[in-house]
């Protein structure tokens, strides 16, 4: 009777534990998770003409800091889409780079989650959330998870 190789039998070991490997998709490694603090107050904007209807716009600019010492301002734009609800488009612009971020907002919003879209910079290819929350007419906070 003849025994295998120890190089055989090494070679089939290798291809059932690749076989293994490849079927039961291995384990994923939990994504980087990164937190950016923001506060944003109001330097400038417009409103649409005449009174808050659907599609009223409200366009605004901000001071920014971040949590981190960046500094920059950021430049938005907010439809009215129905009585109570904007939506919101944002972009920040700091020394670092820039992230854009949607939300959907309504008056005195605490909290409300919002999407990031993209970044440049420092946050090339972001996305993750933005929680807006009112501290006053004219100042927000924004707390940006960033995952990936």
């Amino acid at each position: 009777m003849r025994r295998p190789s120890i190089l055989a039998t090494a070679i089939l070991a290798a291809i059932a534990l690749a076989a293994i490997a490849a079927t039961s998709g291995g384990a994923k490694p939990s994504p980087r998770t990164r937190t950016i603090h923001l506060t944003l107050v109001q330097t400038g904007g417009f409103d649409s003409p005449g009174p808050p209807r659907p599609g009223f716009v409200h366009a605004f600019t901000d001071k920014v800091t971040s949590d981190d010492g960046s500094k920059g301002h950021d430049v938005g734009l907010c439809t009215l889409i129905t009585r109570s609800e904007l939506l919101c488009h944002s972009q920040v612009i700091l020394t670092t780079g820039q992230l854009a971020y949607q939300v959907i907002l309504h008056q005195h919003d605490h909290n409300t989650p919002g999407t990031v879209l993209g970044g440049t910079g420092d946050y090339n290819g972001a996305r993750g959330t933005a929680h807006v929350t009112d501290i006053s007419p004219t100042t927000a906070k924004i707390t940006i998870n960033l995952v990936g």
